[in-house]
């Protein structure tokens, strides 16, 4: 029989079907091996009592003044705002706001003020916002003053200046121009309103290059279609950076719109992977579909255009439409490589003596670079020959250093030398140096410098005529 009986009157139909249930319940239990529990109903109710009930939410009222709380500003627009102690930082959410709770908090943490009347809490809120109100009409700045800090920050990005030029430089000139041209003293405050600060022009430049990125990947999202250009190179730090640039249909303006899409740093191992990735990250952050990709140009590295593994390769599996396209300037920069060994001989009329190669052009590059490193290598004798340069009146004072990884280096230290040729005779035989004065005037071999002078700088014209904005000359991989 049922313990509920003893307590209340139960129906018989109903008690017989709470002892059958509470039966079968414990033949389960014992058939699992498990003793049963006795069940807590009225826990149980508690708790779904509970979980129905919603958490009351409070309106402001004024009354909670005299127990030292007031309404901060951001909260003022919510309809069921929290509260904040006028004497310590504590803030009160809006389920808190209970008169008992609001006096409990004065009474431990502020017992000294517990019996102060309510018009010193209403002095006490007033102070609060005349300081709030202080400080913002100080930091308030008009949008004439942020207006002139965007645009010299942009000014600042043009010339590629540091940040902190215009704090300790420009705004020093500014005060200067301002106190003789504009008044004194009321033009120099206007001045120092202007915030120049290097965090601050940070900022202005963050704002003005994510505004640009925007723009940028709005009308590259509703292109129908874009081409892509990447490469990866090593800067002067040695890390290894990922360039792309994109050119695309601009739909509002109705024109080809070409630009620098993102400059990325690749990491330690720049394989097809890493570089695939970081494109394919910025693609998916910036839900740009791979679809839409029609071309990519790439230079002839095998990390890009590798047949199984490459850039390329995958770009094709993700875009099947796209074409692999080789640069130009890359496939005229191995031209100009190979140029140099062009000249190539063989020695036919000694049949004892093995086959030679004498490598003219090359040999005359190593002669010109001597000379270069020789006079540019001393200081004293790179002042020597300035100076002669300027007693003999020559067009221009000093030669130029031959670098590798420069692509108009070669041309412009060979038009130089050609340019300074009697310069560098005089100075040879001042010097009393036979070998080079000799070559200096040997018609054979100043004939093949003008003649590689004249070859790399129509290379340079060539490859100068190819940069610039919308000029893509290419051929498509077949």
């Amino acid at each position: 029989m049922s313990i509920r009986k003893f307590f209340c009157k139960v129906p018989p139909a109903v008690e017989q079907n709470e002892e059958k249930k509470e039966q079968e319940s414990i033949i389960v239990f014992e058939a699992a091996g498990k003793k049963q529990k006795p069940i807590n109903r009225k826990r149980k109710q508690e708790s779904e009592a509970c979980s129905k009930t919603e958490v009351k939410r409070r309106k402001w009222s004024n009354i909670y003044v005299k127990y030292g709380f007031f309404l901060p500003v951001e909260e003022e627009m919510k309809a069921y705002p929290s509260a904040q102690c006028i004497l310590c930082p504590a803030v009160y959410a809006n389920p808190c706001l209970v008169p008992s709770k609001l006096l409990s908090h004065l009474k431990k943490q502020h017992s000294e003020h517990q019996f102060k009347p309510e018009a010193f809490f209403e002095s006490k809120v007033a102070e609060y916002k005349k300081q709030i109100a202080a400080f913002e009409s100080r930091m308030h700045i008009s949008d004439e003053y942020t207006l002139a800090s965007f645009e010299m920050a942009r000014v600042l990005l043009l010339h590629k200046l540091p940040f902190t030029v215009l704090e300790t430089s420009i705004l020093a000139c500014l005060k200067i121009a301002a106190r003789l041209l504009h008044g004194g003293r009321a033009a120099i405050e206007k001045i120092e309103k202007i915030p120049l600060s290097d965090t601050t022009v940070s900022r202005r430049c963050q704002a003005m290059a994510d505004d640009v990125e925007f723009q940028l990947i709005s009308k590259l999202k509703n292109s129908p279609s874009f081409s892509l250009q990447i490469d990866e190179t090593t800067d002067i730090s040695s890390e290894a950076q990922l360039i792309a640039f994109c050119k695309f249909a601009d739909v509002e303006n109705m024109k080809m719109c070409e630009h620098y899409l993102f400059c990325k740093p690749v990491g330690i191992n720049t394989t097809a992977e890493a570089i695939f990735s970081t494109v394919d990250d910025y693609f998916k952050s910036h839900e740009i579909d791979w679809a839409n990709c029609k071309s990519v140009t790439t230079d002839g590295a095998a990390s890009m255009v590798g047949k199984f593994k490459g850039v390329v390769q995958k770009i094709l599996e993700v875009s099947p439409q796209c074409k692999a396209i080789h640069c130009m300037l890359h496939r005229e920069a191995l031209v100009a490589k190979k140029f140099e060994k062009c000249g190539t001989k063989k020695d036919k009329n000694k049949k004892d003596k093995m086959k030679k190669e004498n490598n003219v052009f090359e040999n005359l590059l190593k002669d010109v670079v001597h000379v270069v490193n020789g006079i540019r290598g001393r200081p004293k004798a790179h002042r020597m020959f300035e100076q002669l340069c300027v007693g003999m009146e020559a067009s221009s004072v000093g030669l130029l250093y031959h670098t590798e990884i420069r692509w108009l280096s070669r041309g412009r230290v060979l038009g130089r030398v050609y340019e300074l040729r009697k310069e560098l005779y005089a100075y040879f035989v001042a010097k009393n140096d036979k070998e080079w004065s000799r070559l200096f005037s040997d018609y054979s071999w100043l004939l093949k410098l003008s003649y590689m002078a004249d070859i790399f700088d129509k290379l340079n014209k060539v490859n100068l005529s190819l940069q610039g904005y919308s000029t893509f000359y290419s051929a498509v991989r077949k």
